[in-house]
């Protein structure tokens, strides 16, 4: 299976799992959202080499995951190329900190080391954060709740329409690239000399495609505005909110570990 057919089926199944009637997908999509953007206010604040507080606040996303009945192994394996891209930031840390941080007898662990794992799992545990969002959340409710919280509203139809062209985009990226490989005997990747016509041909397909999008979105009504869910926001609603941002908060600094 190729890359571009995996990212399309992982958006799928997002969609597809937000759509279900989980526990996690009936809480108001306001109460996510905040405790989710909560959560990587802690998990940014970790220091660089704080990499065993990073580990114990993994716990959050893995038990979510699992009373939720998201697959844990499946999510890493869609997810793989987006964590591996994480990778690469922290080689330089590996290079230039090269700074005694631990010994375990003849092994010297270095500051960069660490700084490199903290940063890397910084980014896997937003990663798996955002997909549990989208997992739970269909992205019309995340933009009524992004404008109930007063974004721009602007930017919550950007926010939309980029989620919804992203789709249209890796679609016609795995036709035309399907094309070629058909037209070229199977050959593994693509000549150079033909980059400049295939991302052309990408731009003038993608670009009637999501005119077409946008022009079923108007017929059906879309005029900018995101309808609220059937559930208000609620007393009960605030006081999980206040509860797992209070938990979180304590769980974070009660393991400041470095």
């Amino acid at each position: 299976m190729g890359i571009i057919h995996q990212a399309i089926q992982t958006i799928h199944y997002a969609d597809a799992k937000s759509a279900q009637s989980g526990w996690l997908n009936q809480l108001h999509p306001i109460t996510k959202l905040v405790i989710a953007f909560w959560y990587l206010i802690m998990v940014v604040s970790v220091p660089k080499y704080g990499l065993a507080t990073l580990l114990m606040m993994t716990v959050f996303p893995v038990l979510i995951m699992i009373f939720a009945d998201i697959p844990i192994g499946k999510t890493l394996r869609q997810l793989w190329l987006v964590i591996a891209v994480l990778c690469l930031p922290g080689i330089a840390n590996l290079i230039y900190d090269q700074s005694e941080f631990a010994t375990f007898g003849n092994i010297i662990i270095t500051g960069g080391a660490i700084s490199m794992l903290s940063l890397l799992l910084k980014g896997v545990l937003g990663v798996f954060t955002s997909f549990i969002l989208l997992s739970t959340t269909s992205i019309e409710k995340i933009c009524h709740a992004l404008q109930v919280l007063h974004l721009p509203n602007k930017l919550v139809v950007l926010i939309m329409l980029i989620y919804r062209y992203l789709i249209v985009l890796l679609k016609e990226t795995d036709r035309i690239t399907l094309a070629y490989q058909m037209r070229s005997g199977n050959k593994i990747g693509i000549k150079y000399k033909v980059w400049g016509t295939l991302v052309g041909s990408l731009f003038l397909r993608s670009t009637d495609r999501a005119q077409l999008v946008y022009e079923s979105m108007s017929l059906r009504g879309f005029n900018g505005s995101f309808y609220p869910p059937q559930s208000k926001f609620s007393i009960k609603d605030g006081l999980i909110v206040l509860l797992s941002l209070l938990l979180l908060t304590l769980w974070r600094f009660l393991f400041n570990i470095q």
